[in-house]
């Protein structure tokens, strides 16, 4: 996590994916309709601890599942439990002979626990085996250290360490107290305040500046390389951590839109199906991850589609202005039938035109 685009990857995953609503919906034959009476909306949507939020509580779950190849959670209470996250350095997954799994717990107190999935939420990331998650730092670990070593190279460079940035030449021989008050009185005109003055040396002293040639500063482009690496490993855009070396404003928006459905939805499927499996016990309910809020258009693009959702001119299309309204985070209001029609058609009914009384 020291690496910077690999924290950005991370972090950019985890509070996308937290920041999105997380919903429970009760569906029947013919119906659908969001359960926010049901005590797992609370749960999931609200607080799944008394000392967490729900997106504090997926981000952290989530960034276990992305580092450590699996999120853990314990189940406390009976009925509807609470979730409490377990750091993986204190949890031990084995797959029994049974092909069942086995939770190996450290609590915070020092005693440990073997305990069956009925106990432990289980939030695991990619898997090999179906079973449990596997690592991307274990994996990524040579081009991560090779990341780490080239910022510190990156950093001795510019610490001038690799090379001097000047060099001072004398024909004549000097003692070593001459030439280092020599160097003090260098960087002390040329340093600070006083960079970019004029220097004036004895007769016969030359000044030669030594510059990065094109061989020297080639792991500056390294750089770029490096985070097209990391986002290889997380399947992340590279505009995302900022990136935009191959980014246009013709491609921008559709590599958002591929952000959502090829880094984002897999994530969001995984929470969805192991909330479903291992927490919901009721059969008629179901949870969602809504991406609404990433999908949305500008306002203009919006509103055209709701006009073809409603109908527009042909009749009743297949959403209520009721439903819109909510969607839009509007205040509701008693249903009106249609969309409100132009001023001229408005004036023409009113006067007993055509479409009038």
């Amino acid at each position: 996590m020291h690496v910077p685009a690999y924290f950005a990857g991370v972090r950019v995953i985890i509070e996308d994916i937290g920041k999105l609503p997380f919903i429970v919906y009760r569906s029947s034959n013919d119906s659908r309709e969001r359960a926010t009476d049901s005590p797992y909306w609370a749960l999931i949507h609200d607080r799944p601890n008394d000392a967490m939020t729900s997106q504090q509580f997926r981000e952290c779950m989530t960034a276990y599942a992305i580092n450590r190849g699996n999120g853990c959670a314990l189940k406390v209470g009976n009925g509807v439990p609470k979730l409490l996250p377990l750091h993986p350095d204190n949890v031990r997954i084995e797959l029994m002979p049974d092909y069942t799994l086995m939770y190996h717990v450290r609590h915070l107190d020092g005693t440990e626990d073997h305990l069956k999935r009925d106990r432990v939420f289980h939030l695991p990331g990619l898997s090999l085996n179906g079973y449990i998650g596997v690592s991307v730092i274990e994996y990524a670990r040579q081009t991560l250290g090779n990341i780490h070593g080239a910022n510190r190279q990156a950093g001795t460079f510019f610490g001038n360490g690799m090379r001097p940035s000047g060099i001072l030449t004398y024909p004549g021989k000097s003692s070593k107290e001459a030439k280092d008050r020599i160097k003090a009185a260098v960087q002390e005109a040329a340093g600070g305040k006083n960079t970019n003055s004029l220097l004036v040396f004895d007769e016969e002293m030359k000044y030669q500046p030594v510059s990065v040639n094109a061989r020297d500063s080639q792991f500056l482009e390294s750089r770029t390389f490096e985070v097209l690496e990391v986002c290889r490993w997380l399947r992340l855009k590279p505009h995302k951590i900022a990136e935009l070396t191959r980014a246009t404003f013709s491609n921008i928006e559709q590599e958002s839109q591929e952000h959502v459905t090829d880094t984002l939805m897999p994530w969001a499927k995984r929470w969805e199906d192991a909330f479903n499996l291992q927490v919901i016990e009721d059969p008629n309910l179901k949870s969602e991850i809504l991406f609404d809020a990433l999908l949305r258009g500008t306002t203009l693009d919006r509103y055209k589609a709701y006009q073809i959702a409603l109908g527009g001119n042909n009749g009743p299309g297949f959403v209520t202005q009721e439903e819109i309204r909510q969607r839009e985070n509007f205040s509701l209001r008693p249903a009106v039938g249609t969309l409100n029609p132009g001023p001229s058609v408005a004036v023409a009914q009113a006067q007993g035109g055509p479409n009038g009384d």
